[in-house]
């Protein structure tokens, strides 16, 4: 805004005030954009950036849960500091790692909302991680089992036949996720090199990843091969 335009609007605003009128309420637009409708514009393009069809659910799933019922209908122009207080305040420390994202996605509606126009404030949501706290997501971790007592577990998971026995046995000797175990494809398997290849989609960060298979993994597929030919891992 150059020098002069600030002054003029300065002007205007002192003639609107020495006259009883609010000068922004006669600039709002008719119809302001809700918050609603500012996350679907938004959505619209994450829709081109997210490859991960899991993640691209959660942003409307978390935001239709904890923020449209109480901020859906407002105004994004008008919503303030205090209104994100409201709403992220009873889930911080209820739901913590989902408290989190969505404040960051609704960070991003605004700001995204401050690009395009529809909003002149800046973030409201600024202020409201450091009001909070960040002791809301202390980690806890799954116990682990002892090294020791591995060859044990390792041998009793051996001796049946359920599928999610087999699994299981074929993550610990890959030594690969749950997911990628339980999502493997006969495809993916190179048995004459002994070589599992997990493909970029599947991968967190988007990258093939080649598992070298030990004897033990082969003879366990080769037994799950040989008892349903046609079915994935």
């Amino acid at each position: 805004v150059t020098l002069a335009a600030a002054r003029e609007d300065a002007d205007e605003r002192r003639r609107a005030a020495r006259e009883g009128r609010d000068l922004d309420d006669e600039r709002a637009p008719e119809n302001p954009e809700t918050l609603r409708e500012a996350f679907d514009v938004l959505m619209a393009l994450k829709k081109k950036q997210l490859s991960n069809a899991k993640h691209l659910a959660q942003w409307p799933s978390t935001m239709e849960t904890y923020v449209f019922p109480k901020l859906g209908k407002r105004p994004v122009a008008d919503i303030t500091p205090r209104d994100i207080l409201d709403v992220m305040e009873p889930i911080w420390f209820v739901v913590p790692e989902t408290a989190s994202r969505v404040l960051q996605r609704l960070s991003s509606v605004f700001e995204h909302a401050i690009l395009r126009q529809t909003r002149q404030h800046a973030d409201p949501t600024g202020g409201v991680k450091k009001a909070l706290g960040s002791d809301h997501r202390k980690v806890v971790h799954h116990r682990a089992l002892p090294f020791d007592d591995v060859p044990a577990f390792v041998a009793k998971l051996r001796e049946g036949e359920a599928v999610s026995r087999q699994c299981l046995l074929f993550a610990i000797l890959t030594a690969s996720r749950s997911q990628e175990a339980r999502r493997a494809e006969w495809c993916e398997i190179d048995m004459g090199n002994r070589l599992w290849t997990v493909p970029a989609a599947k991968m967190k960060a988007r990258r093939a990843h080649t598992v070298p298979l030990s004897t033990a993994a082969v003879e366990l597929l080769q037994k799950m091969r040989k008892a349903d030919p046609k079915s994935d891992l």
